[in-house]
């Protein structure tokens, strides 16, 4: 348990009223809550030929998310000094992909970074690069060729644009993300977002 003290400057509004979330009310908690443990102890037998062997990441994603806003996962004491009032605030998970909560704080922070630090004040394009079907089933199992999708976008971008540009030793900037929906060969679509200085 962690004790923080927060005090607020004389004459500041009032704080708004703590309400917690409760991720266990959600569709998604009660099905991982259900029937994660039946899916583990059938993946070797039923998808683990197609998809390959369940990753111990993905395990332990299940299991941070499971905990994430509940106290019984660890919590920390919130108090006012000035009125004395005092709650309890459930950590987070910090998962990728798997907790909204989680995942819409690390979105809003990152694209913060990215237009803070990042990004030039020029104009930008969103550009998407796909994954023809007959590779997906690979790039699902061989996860070390994620990291050279994103090179390869990157040369592509690189190389078009200096092609196209009217300076061509200029070198364009991009911001390459991989988004890796959907599993089991069927519906699994790997695909790169790229924010591209135009």
């Amino acid at each position: 348990m962690v004790t923080l003290v927060a005090a607020a400057p004389p004459g500041a509004p009032p704080a708004p009223v703590y309400r917690p979330r409760h991720p266990e009310r959600t569709a998604l908690y009660r099905l991982l809550d259900r029937h994660f443990e039946a899916y583990r102890r059938v993946h070797a037998d039923r998808f683990e030929p197609r998809s390959g062997p369940l990753r111990p990441e993905v395990v332990a994603a299940v299991s941070a998310f499971r905990d994430c806003g509940r106290l019984h996962g660890g919590f920390a004491r919130i108090r006012c000094p000035g009125c004395g009032g005092e709650h309890l605030l459930a950590f987070s998970c910090r998962t990728r992909n798997l907790c909204p909560s989680c995942q819409a704080k690390r979105s809003a922070v990152f694209a913060e970074r990215v237009v803070g630090e990042v990004l030039l004040e020029v104009a930008h394009r969103h550009v998407v690069f796909t994954v023809p079907k007959a590779l997906r089933g690979l790039i699902e199992r061989e996860r070390g060729l994620h990291g050279r999708m994103a090179r390869v976008a990157w040369g592509v971008i690189r190389d078009g644009l200096s092609e196209a540009a009217v300076e061509p030793d200029g070198v364009p900037g991009a911001v390459v993300s991989l988004q890796t929906f959907g599993s089991y060969g069927a519906n699994f679509h790997p695909h790169l977002h790229a924010v591209v200085s135009a």
